[in-house]
């Protein structure tokens, strides 16, 4: 229930088209694709969004975030902080 409440209307309703997904080892990274993904929108969603205060559950280690193209970023949720 916890990851239908993480993905859930949120994005959605925000006019976003978000992608979720799973990967790793008993799929421990939280995929998020977005086509927008840059620099300024991850310092947004860092500081000022639920979002991976929401992420963080024991199944989760971090979250891996790409625009589908060439951008990518990774944030431990144990670390609190971009790899």
């Amino acid at each position: 229930m916890w990851r239908c409440r993480l993905a859930g209307p949120g994005p959605r309703y925000y006019g976003m088209d978000v992608r979720f997904s799973t990967s790793g080892p008993k799929a421990t990274t939280l995929n998020f694709r977005y086509v927008l993904v840059s620099r300024p929108f991850l310092y947004k969603l860092a500081n000022e969004s639920p979002f991976l205060a929401n992420a963080k559950h024991p199944d989760f280690t971090r979250v891996h975030f790409t625009d589908g193209y060439s951008t990518s970023a990774n944030y431990d949720l144990n670390k609190d902080k971009f790899e």
